[in-house]
């Protein structure tokens, strides 16, 4: 041992279920593109560190095969000679991403559907969640299905009361959910609004509209994945600047889906070089 592979793309996963998803699509497009293995370096789970909100790893929610990363593997890649390590600048779609080797060890969120457009049908079927709905999930699917279903995701929590965090995300105000549901109005015959929401309260004192809401907040913890799962069955996403809501959105498959977000995804001024919304969508 004490040598890597001939072929190698790892990728560093960091953040929660939809940041895993942003660093997975990308390096999987890497490695297909490389004809390389891919690994996942899932070391920074189970640490803390100070301005990032404790995560676990979760891809395992989807019915894809994956491979961890070793220890050697790791130190192997981050500090062995021709293995380029790569960490991402600026927010955005990095131009070179296709010309970096067939060795090569990512580190960043890649936060961009450019990095896995040219595989997409791939990426969609990796992300296929694991098992079949149950109880009240599948009671709220089949209502969704039924109706002019839209998923309305409020985030807060640590957007909220964290300072570091919030200095740099922000949250969507009310203003900004009441300009997409009057968009939503104005093109969707009878909308029924999903409310996903880590603070259910504020969604139910604040969130208020004349059409009909249902609130949904039972989906906590390991189960967390099933929110995005009833977010991605409706036909239409109000989303927030959550990666989380950004997939329920993006694995939604309706082909004439109407997609709001929010026209200014971070607050510390990085929006203009940020390339997460895809044009289709409606930023508001």
């Amino acid at each position: 041992m004490g040598e890597l592979e001939k072929k190698m793309i790892i990728t560093r996963l960091m953040g929660g279920l939809g940041n895993q998803m942003f660093q997975y699509a990308a390096a999987k497009c890497l490695a297909a593109k490389r004809g390389a293995p891919l690994k996942l370096d899932v070391s920074l789970y189970g640490t803390s560190q100070e301005g990032l909100t404790p995560r676990r790893f979760e891809l395992g929610c989807f019915a894809l095969d994956y491979d961890i990363a070793s220890e050697q593997d790791i130190s192997l890649a981050r500090n062995g000679r021709g293995f380029k390590y790569i960490r991402e600048g600026a927010p955005g779609f990095e131009r070179a991403f296709f010309k970096f080797p067939d060795n090569a060890y990512l580190d960043g969120y890649c936060q961009s559907e450019r990095y896995f457009k040219n595989i997409e049908k791939v990426i969609r079927e990796d992300f296929i969640f694991r098992g079949s709905q149950r109880g009240v999930n599948k009671e709220l699917a089949e209502k969704i299905l039924s109706a002019g279903s839209v998923s309305v995701h409020i985030r807060r929590t640590d957007y909220v009361s964290d300072p570091k965090i919030n200095v740099h995300h922000g949250i969507c105000g009310l203003e900004y959910y009441l300009a997409a549901v009057s968009e939503i109005g104005s093109k969707v015959k009878d909308p029924y609004f999903f409310v996903f929401a880590d603070d259910i309260d504020w969604a139910k004192q604040n969130f208020k509209v004349k059409h009909q809401v249902e609130y949904i907040a039972h989906n906590r913890d390991e189960n967390s994945f099933e929110d995005m799962r009833l977010m991605s069955q409706c036909r239409h996403n109000i989303i927030a600047n959550s990666t989380f809501s950004w997939w329920g959105a993006w694995l939604n498959v309706n082909p004439g889906k109407i997609v709001v977000a929010p026209k200014k995804w971070f607050r510390d001024g990085e929006t203009g070089k940020n390339e997460i919304v895809p044009k289709e969508w409606i930023k508001l």
